[in-house]
């Protein structure tokens, strides 16, 4: 008994060391009085033209992205940073799409989002993750951008949003 517990503790323990990494964009959707069509999120700048050998959780840790044998997303949300009193209502649809050269994974999607009746001040969306596949040959390429896709109703006023991914890093000890 105490022999399997052991073995189970040392296979635990010689797996390679995963570290969390949150990455977070702002973009902000110009507002119209009048409203009219959203048919796409403006880019949010710090989510292009990602290179994980500048991570900083990666760097922290002394580790390059080509050390990086697993990675996984965890999370992803959209919040509202202003103005206080927006909520989610002129939004129907929100994706987060990774892509690197010819490769696009679709990493998370919420449908129907103006139902949800999240009120303001700052209301944060929890988007639906939809792959649950390694992304680590992502993480290897020379850039990736992760795009936030979206549509909708413009905002009755300009609108800055947040986005939000963390993924999971398991790195060579």
């Amino acid at each position: 008994m105490y022999r399997l517990i052991g073995l189970a503790l040392c296979l635990s323990a010689c797996g390679n060391p995963s570290l969390r990494s949150e990455l977070k964009a702002e973009a902000v959707v110009a507002g119209n009085p009048a409203g009219g069509p959203l048919s796409m999120c403006p880019p949010f700048g710090g989510f292009l033209r990602l290179d994980f050998d500048n991570n900083p959780q990666l760097r922290a840790d002394g580790k390059k992205k080509s050390q990086v044998r697993h990675a996984y997303a965890e999370a992803a949300s959209l919040k509202i940073l202003s103005p206080g009193d927006q909520d989610f209502g002129f939004l129907d649809t929100v994706q987060l799409v990774a892509s690197a050269g010819d490769v696009q994974v679709s990493l998370a999607r919420r449908d129907r989002v103006a139902e949800f009746g999240l009120t303001a001040p700052y209301p944060t969306l929890t988007v639906p993750l939809e792959v649950f596949t390694d992304l680590a040959g992502l993480v290897a390429a020379p850039q990736v951008d992760i795009v936030v896709k979206c549509d909708g109703r413009l905002p009755t006023t300009e609108t800055r949003l947040e986005a939000r991914l963390v993924l999971r890093l398991e790195v060579e000890p």
